[in-house]
């Protein structure tokens, strides 16, 4: 079983990643590619009685989060009592003993949470975000192209510095600003690339432009919010129980149970007031077994947005934005290649000259320090 180092982040002078900062690197890439391309391929070409509900699939995600969150949060209270001599991330004792404690670990701390809900329901506004987010995205993935919508949806940059400097106060500089207007003028020429491409013979016939978008700029929105909300809790004054600041993994568990939650009540409301194709309301129509239209694929896309939640929050622990930046750029490329192979994903001109743009766009954004540098050495 592979470990995590207890180490601090690594210095930003530093020019070469470690072989975990790469393993964390590999594994973000294939999540984010895996994910596109899957959700895509579920949704592409597939009748509307046959497909999975996707709020059935969000919530099975935010289940099987919650529960290795839990696990998470158990080891990390095995931990503390039971001090490693090693760098390891698991307590030094064998498996059978750590198996053994973990009830009783994993009680501990959920009394914890529970003992402190009104730090608890800090959480609860991205959890909604967020649950709105994941379930958008497969409106506009059934609508949009693999490579479109990966490259599209990196203007989540853009509104999440805009949200950054409203709920943070938080300062750019220059040279990330210009970023910004880049990266939105690459999606610009991305997305009028596609027009052309629709308002001729080349359009899917089962795909609308207009809806795909939508849908982006929508779980952009959403995504900014939520993220920037959940770090204004997480970097805040909000503590548990004993007085210290309430840990990553604990705000994994609350966000994960909200999202369930809310997800449930959704899903309520949505089959009440829901009507078929016909226009009749669905309560008139036999309903659908649970997890109708499930597939391989289907489970496989809830281990991988489970474990890319984990991937994450990871990554904002050990590491920086920098590589996630790299990490969003490779898969962009990594996809974008798999799709044109296996998807028969055309790439035009327009493309390649707005997906370049928005690449180099995030990077400059990223490496704003490195940049500025090099322009001042001219």
């Amino acid at each position: 079983m592979s470990t995590l180092p207890t180490t601090a982040k690594p210095s930003a002078r530093e020019t070469a990643f470690t072989p975990f900062q790469l393993m964390l690197l590999s594994l973000m890439v294939v999540q984010n590619c895996a994910v596109v391309l899957l959700g895509r391929y579920s949704q592409a070409g597939v009748a509307a009685e046959d497909k999975f509900s996707v709020k059935t699939l969000v919530a099975l995600t935010e289940a099987m989060k919650l529960f290795a969150c839990v696990i998470l949060i158990g080891i990390d209270n095995i931990r503390e009592l039971n001090p490693s001599r090693s760098d390891s991330y698991l307590p030094d004792m064998p498996l059978y003993r750590l198996i053994t404690l973990m009830p009783s670990a994993v009680g501990t701390e959920i009394s914890k949470i529970l003992a402190n809900p009104k730090n608890s329901m800090a959480v609860s506004p991205p959890a909604a975000l967020y649950l709105f987010q994941n379930n958008i995205l497969y409106l506009a993935l059934e609508n949009l192209s693999a490579p479109v919508f990966q490259v599209c949806y990196q203007s989540k940059l853009v509104t999440t510095a805009i949200v950054s400097v409203l709920l943070l106060n938080r300062k750019y500089e220059k040279i990330q600003w210009i970023s910004l207007v880049l990266l939105g003028i690459g999606v610009s020429v991305v997305v009028l690339g596609e027009q052309d491409n629709s308002e001729g013979d080349g359009g899917p016939k089962d795909q609308n432009l207009t809806v795909g978008l939508i849908a982006v700029g929508l779980a952009s929105l959403s995504s900014a919010f939520a993220g920037v909300y959940f770090e204004k809790v997480v970097k805040g004054k909000n503590s548990g129980s004993n007085g210290k600041p309430t840990s990553l993994w604990v705000r994994n568990v609350e966000l994960a149970f909200f999202s369930l939650v809310f997800s449930f009540v959704f899903g309520i409301f949505s089959e009440m007031f829901a009507t078929n194709s016909a226009g009749d309301l669905k309560s008139e129509v036999p309903a659908k077994p649970f997890l109708h239209g499930f597939t391989a694929t289907t489970y496989a896309l809830i281990f991988l947005q489970a474990g890319g939640g984990l991937l994450v929050a990871a990554i904002v622990k050990y590491i920086d934005n920098v590589v996630k930046g790299l990490a969003t750029g490779v898969a962009v490329v990594v996809s974008t290649t798999f799709s044109c192979l296996f998807l028969g994903t055309e790439v035009k001109y327009q493309f390649a000259l707005g997906g370049i743009t928005i690449l180099a766009s995030v990077w400059a954004f990223s490496n704003h320090e490195k940049v500025a540098k090099i322009l001042r050495d001219r």
